[in-house]
């Protein structure tokens, strides 16, 4: 996996919501959230951001085979993988990718 240096790195902290709605973000390399809400609803609101290079990664509790469950079902525009969490022994992080 290639390094980048701090300075190829640009961060937007504002609100996924924020952000979805003044159009200054287009395609990206990485889109993450905290536990903001269920898996389908964080799709719905950074598909806009996805294209081919973009990851996902969402940190999710007990419950994140559940949502990845929910929000692929019939969608088919996503795929997911689940990864142990290192410091939760319930969580994982779940990496998303456009199919």
């Amino acid at each position: 996996m290639p390094k980048l240096s701090p300075s190829a790195i640009e961060k937007n902290k504002s609100r996924i919501e924020e952000a979805a709605k003044s159009g200054r973000v287009g395609d990206v390399d990485v889109v993450t959230a905290r536990a903001l809400a269920p898996l389908s609803k964080l799709l719905a609101l950074s598909e806009g951001f996805f294209c081919e290079r973009t990851v996902g990664l969402f940190l999710k509790g007990r419950e994140a085979s559940r949502e990845m469950e929910e929000a692929g079902g019939g969608v088919g525009r996503f795929s997911f993988q689940s990864i142990p969490s290192r410091v939760h022994g319930e969580g994982c992080i779940v990496s998303v990718r456009r199919s």
